[in-house]
């Protein structure tokens, strides 16, 4: 009852939020190098700055308050405020380095550290403007509180506390932080395996570590106009696809695909995936072909398959133009999009294992 009734101590959340801090300075840290690997020295001290500032902020946080143990409560308010916070943060070298208007910025950084991939990008945006929103997507693809639990908070009541109100109970380790651990283990691997095979395809360097970033993160971030379309050939997009798929399974089944392979086709989560796939690839087909077989539905094929997968991920990247495209397929996509991929991926919408309860209650 207590619990219920106590009043929230904010003194408590401050000195938590020096700890977001002090991790998210070091996500800025990832585009300064960018900046000067890419050339763009002026954007290099503008994130460096900011990193620093960030920093310095959260270490006074942490240096001036004393230790506490979270409550529920208090945990909720700290993963409210974490993606306003974080993309607020970022927004400032983005807007300074860009010279977007901050409003803009920060609506940027917001899609980016959601993962929902829409943009207001400027007229002539940079090299590292494209990387930067996507290292925003892959670092809120696996969630800021798993890089604070995984790097800074001890094991004890306030991790297991921060760990529930995120990502529920479910745990595949005994303990919140091993979990996080393994977790952003199968994260890193996942994108390094995504990075590969966009490398293997043919596709330059910078434009794969951007592709393979937004990719796995079910983000949808291109660095091209057209997105994929962008692309020739099958391939890459064959590719891509095959990425967003890894992102939508539940990275907890990953570490017992290792002990059993077979565990992948049986879990039922990825069994309605597929399944969805294939029968959502046959009906937008034909509202692509105009409901006509013969050549024109197998000519529309490759694409249907590409955008079927790209909204069930809830990825949102894209092989055609999708404006102007009917009714019917905007609708059917839109629909799809809302399902999602796995409870436990970087997938949005209501997730595969709310859709599987619903259908058999």
């Amino acid at each position: 009852m207590y619990e219920l009734v106590s009043p929230v101590n904010p003194l408590a959340v401050l000195k938590y939020i020096g700890h977001l801090l002090l991790v998210f300075s070091a996500v800025l840290l990832v585009p300064m190098l960018a900046a000067f690997v890419l050339g763009e020295t002026d954007a290099a001290l503008v994130y460096g700055s900011s990193a620093l500032l960030t920093a310095g902020t959260g270490a006074i946080l942490q240096k001036l308050l004393p230790d506490f143990e979270l409550e529920l409560k208090e945990a909720l308010i700290l993963a409210a405020i974490t993606f306003p916070l974080c993309s607020l943060v970022t927004a400032v070298p983005m807007a300074l380095s860009t010279g977007m208007p901050f409003l803009d910025a920060y609506f940027e950084c917001v899609s980016g550290v959601t993962t929902t991939g829409l943009s207001l990008a400027p007229p002539s945006p940079t090299r590292l403007f494209f990387f930067t929103r996507s290292w925003l997507q892959w670092i809120g693809g696996i969630g800021i509180i798993v890089l604070v639990l995984g790097i800074l908070i001890r094991p004890g009541t306030t991790a297991f506390r921060l760990y529930r109100v995120n990502f529920g109970e479910s745990r595949i380790r005994p303990s919140v932080i091993a979990t996080a651990r393994t977790l952003g283990t199968v994260y890193f691997i996942l994108t390094l395996l995504s990075l590969t095979l966009l490398l293997l395809s043919g596709m330059p360097f910078y434009e794969a570590v951007c592709h393979a970033l937004s990719a796995i993160s079910t983000g949808g971030f291109s660095t091209q106009a057209e997105s994929i379309g962008a692309y020739e050939g099958f391939l890459i997009p064959f590719l891509i696809t095959v990425s967003c798929i890894m992102g939508a399974i539940s990275f907890s089944l990953y570490p017992e695909v290792l002990e059993d392979p077979g565990s992948l086709i049986r879990d039922p989560q990825v069994r309605y995936m597929l399944g969805l796939s294939v029968l959502g690839t046959a009906l937008f087909a034909l509202t692509l072909s105009g409901g006509e077989g013969g050549p024109e539905l197998l000519q529309t094929l490759p694409d249907a398959v590409f955008q079927t997968v790209s909204a069930l991920t809830g990825t949102g990247f894209a092989t055609i133009d999708i404006a102007p495209l009917s009714d019917a397929s905007k609708g059917f996509l839109s629909a799809i999009m809302c399902i999602g991929g796995s409870v436990g991926s970087t997938t949005g919408g209501i997730k595969l294992f709310r859709l599987i309860v619903s259908c058999s209650s």
